[in-house]
């Protein structure tokens, strides 16, 4: 596989795998999550915070990528998708 190839698969995953409404109430959580964070401890625990939740979906997202087998099963929450052709 190539780089690019792996690039596009990654990226279609990416947009693809989650719906709009899902992506929708997963921003007002984040947004009620800073303005919390925000209000009860400044800015810089906002930074921190996010970058706990950086770090978790990255783990997260790399987990799923080794359980799905490069995205091409299904497993857990994840359905598989029809992957563009490399």
């Amino acid at each position: 596989m190539t780089l690019r190839s792996w690039w596009n698969r990654e990226k279609y995953v990416a947009i693809h795998a989650q719906t709009w409404r899902f992506r929708v109430v997963k921003y007002i959580v984040l947004i009620a999550i800073a303005v919390g964070v925000y209000q009860s401890f400044g800015g810089y625990a906002v930074l921190w915070v996010f970058g706990v939740l950086l770090v978790l979906a990255l783990a997260m997202h790399f987990f799923y990528r080794c359980m799905t087998k490069a995205w091409t099963e299904s497993w857990g929450g994840y359905k598989k998708l029809d992957l563009p052709k490399e």
